[in-house]
């Protein structure tokens, strides 16, 4: 029973404190994008992908003001001389950072219960949580494809 009410507090504990990192960050962020006067096309793009990224990272442990705050600084960075090529190559590096971010996800669950045999083979072939062929997965670059067993 007591072991379960300090499980409870940790978890109300560790999101108090995300949430007051996440705050803190944001500010800084958005106050430092904010003072550029100028963007080049690069520096545009380099600041809309971090943005998006973080939003997409912290999605979950943001409060509305922080994400608010965020979308704001956002839609305040120029976007004339950004093609929708430009657009599309953010959306596919967003993608291929989503997959990452849930691989990850996965690998710390797995980590967390207890399950370290976590093997990598030969061919680029990872198998988690041990040799159970429903859970292979086989990484090609940067994109993770799913074999059907």
């Amino acid at each position: 029973m007591a072991q379960s009410e300090l499980h409870n507090i940790e978890k109300d504990l560790l999101k108090r404190i995300i949430g007051h990192l996440l705050k803190n960050v944001t500010v800084r962020v958005c106050s430092m994008i904010s003072q550029v006067d100028r963007y080049c096309r690069n520096g545009a793009l380099q600041a809309r992908l971090d943005l998006l990224a973080c939003l997409l990272l912290f999605r979950n442990n943001m409060t509305f003001k922080c994400r608010k705050t965020m979308e704001d600084t956002l839609h305040s960075i120029p976007t004339n001389d950004i093609s929708a090529e430009d657009e599309a190559m953010i959306g596919m590096l967003l993608d291929k950072f989503k997959i990452a971010e849930q691989c990850a996800a996965v690998l710390f669950r797995l980590h967390s219960r207890g399950r370290q045999n976590i093997s990598v083979r030969d061919r680029g072939e990872t198998v988690l949580g041990g040799g159970d062929p429903r859970r292979r997965y086989q990484t090609q670059g940067s994109s993770l494809l799913s074999n059907s067993a």
